[in-house]
């Protein structure tokens, strides 16, 4: 089961219900796309990505704002047989360039502006000076000469007459690439798209996510947490990814009463603020998330007693995997050392954390990526290291991660 399969199955039986949703500005309505549209704004982005000759295979770099344009861009390269290379907006010109040297892509996806931001001409300039992809294609307005603009596809999807696009797959799916920044290092790592589902999988299992309930994120889809917190749920749910380019206070309470129930994504130090601004009290949430990354203390999160309704606690180990876990009663992080199979405890092993006798964080399961410095892993279930230390209570409860 691969991303793309299941955007065609629930664009096969339900064309018109909201795939996307976004924020789109102060007093302004929503943006939104059906799995109808949002189909042919792939197929559109596919045509230009096929139209410069790229094969299956081949990789493409994608560099996108939590917009719509996000999920099609993925989407479509998958489709046409093309791995992505997902890259922060906010990588540095040298950061960039590190990026091209260490992927042979072909061609660029990306925006123009976000912000005070310009991915577009960041890019370009470290492909130019690292003699990385010759085709760079871009969202937005007021883009520099000789980039291939893609707002059409999005303008023209509304079209009627909606008909299945035959994806024309490749015998082997392609994986999906993430990029970590560590320590000035740059670090790509390899997923499968088989693996990334069975990571969404656990986030809609600890979450409760019902069918077609709505998944508001506030995470950037360029990442492995994103993807598998957000887009990934989704489509397993036949439901509508609302997202938030920019995220402000105004825009997030907005976006909540836009929807009459629905599950939120959010960076865990929104914890605080969230428990202080009485939302913990909303009966508008069905579940939050919250994400954690390497630095976290679990031990001293300010806890949101008050919740009425479920909390999750989700740990990015860089990018190689996600530790997910839902709160018990007493509304504290539970996230532990241990292995988690889908189904319990007859099922594959999904993800799974031990410490090593020196301390540091081990990972295996089947979510867990590998570098493009490694060689594949023959035993997806060994465990590998993740060159960060953790430290547990007595009930192997993760107190914290470092680096």
């Amino acid at each position: 089961m691969t991303l793309t399969d299941l955007f065609a199955s629930t664009t096969q039986m339900n064309p018109q219900a909201i795939a996307l949703s976004q924020a789109a500005g102060p007093a302004q309505p929503r943006r939104t796309l059906t799995y109808e549209a949002a189909d042919r704004a792939i197929q559109r982005t596919m045509d230009h990505l096929l139209d410069l000759g790229l094969r299956p295979g081949e990789i493409v770099l994608v560099s996108m704002a939590s917009t719509m344009e996000a999920p099609v861009a993925i989407l479509a390269a998958l489709r046409a047989g093309f791995t992505p290379c997902l890259v922060p907006v906010t990588v540095t010109l040298d950061e960039a360039a590190s990026v091209v040297s260490a992927v042979p892509a072909r061609a660029i996806v990306t925006t123009g502006a976000i912000g005070p931001l310009r991915p577009v001409e960041v890019l370009r300039a470290a492909a130019a000076s690292s003699g990385g992809p010759r085709f760079v294609l871009a969202f937005g307005e007021r883009l520099p000469a000789g980039v291939i603009p893609l707002d059409d596809v999005l303008i023209r999807s509304a079209d009627t007459g909606f008909e299945p696009v035959d994806a024309g797959m490749p015998q082997r799916p392609p994986a999906v690439l993430t990029v970590e920044r560590r320590a000035g290092r740059i670090l790509v790592h390899r997923h499968e798209q088989s693996n990334l589902v069975a990571a969404s999988l656990l986030t809609v299992l600890r979450s409760g996510m019902a069918s077609a309930e709505p998944v508001l994120s506030t995470l950037s889809l360029m990442s492995l947490a994103g993807l598998v917190t957000g887009l990934g749920p989704c489509l397993l749910t036949a439901g509508t990814l609302a997202l938030e380019p920019l995220f402000t206070t105004a825009s997030f309470l907005a976006s909540l009463s836009a929807h009459p129930r629905l599950h939120v994504v959010v960076p865990g130090a929104l914890e605080g603020p969230l428990a202080e601004s009485g939302l913990s009290a909303s009966v508008s949430i069905a579940s939050a998330l919250l994400l954690h990354r390497q630095g976290v203390r679990l031990d001293r999160v300010p806890g949101l007693p008050a919740a009425r309704f479920p909390v999750v606690d989700a740990l990015a180990v860089g990018e190689r995997t996600l530790l997910v876990e839902a709160r018990g009663e007493d509304r504290r992080p539970a996230l532990r050392l241990g292995t988690i199979r889908i189904p319990d405890d007859i099922g594959a092993i999904v993800v799974a954390a031990r410490r090593h006798e020196d301390g540091q964080l081990d990972v295996g399961g089947v979510t867990v990526s590998t570098r493009l410095d490694e060689n594949l892993r023959s035993d997806p279930e060994a465990f590998v290291g993740t060159g960060c230390s953790v430290t547990v209570d007595e009930t192997q409860r993760i107190l914290s991660v470092r680096n």
